[in-house]
């Protein structure tokens, strides 16, 4: 395992950050550190605060996400097939908020280097010019395909897999290896973006949106019964 110098993040309260729009998001960290929660918590301050419509990207085997949750309010929706957004001019897709939850699951270009998910990954990087806001999660940052990291202007990441500390992105070492080392609970990130600090923020008390459920939870991320609990402690 490679060192990286160890760094002292500060610290900040959800409620605090500002998060522009338009912007691109990035999170990772490994199943059940709140990921989802994050997203969405994210997608409800743009919200409230552009009037965007959310749109979850769905794989076409994931189940209808009102069928999952039926009080899912009605500016989220579901958008089954990215690749096939029209022109810029009649794009349905603009001034709306993107979330790919589970970002392997939709577009892998470094492992699988089909045409399909080499598509999916450069679109993304076209969107961000279209007034979008894009919200990418994983549990890898090594799933994700570089030029999105790089695009990001926050970088949320949670606790991460060991074997990221091994495996993981050369560009991004130093960050899991802090989230790896942290006491963070499933409320707290660590927030990288120059707009908010010059270095590392942990950021604690994510909101859980008013319509979760944890049938939500276990449908992003089959999370097991007592999620919601251990969330709200």
């Amino acid at each position: 395992m490679t060192e990286v110098e160890q760094v002292t993040p500060i610290d900040m309260e959800f409620k605090d950050v500002p998060i522009e729009s338009p912007k691109m998001h990035v999170a990772t960290g490994k199943p059940g550190s709140g990921k989802t929660v994050l997203d969405f918590s994210i997608a409800d301050i743009i919200h409230e605060e552009n009037d965007k419509d959310i749109y979850v990207i769905m794989k076409p085997y994931d189940r209808k996400l009102k069928q999952m949750a039926p009080g899912i309010p009605k500016h989220i929706k579901e958008l089954r097939d990215l690749t096939r957004l029209s022109d810029e001019s009649d794009n349905p897709l603009q001034d709306v908020i993107l979330i790919g939850d589970d970002w392997k699951r939709i577009a892998h270009a470094r492992r699988a280097m089909s045409d399909i998910n080499v598509v999916v990954d450069n679109l993304i990087g076209i969107l961000r010019h279209d007034e979008l806001d894009i919200v990418l999660d994983d549990q890898t940052a090594s799933s994700i395909d570089k030029n999105n990291i790089i695009r990001s202007n926050y970088l949320w990441v949670k606790p991460p897999f060991r074997k990221e500390l091994e495996l993981g992105r050369n560009a991004m070492l130093e960050e899991i290896t802090l989230a790896f080392n942290l006491d963070m609970g499933q409320r707290d990130v660590l927030l990288y973006n120059e707009e908010v600090h010059d270095g590392p923020v942990f950021v604690h008390n994510i909101p859980l949106p008013s319509y979760w459920t944890e049938e939500l939870s276990r449908m992003h991320r089959r999370q097991p019964r007592g999620f919601m609990r251990r969330l709200e402690l």
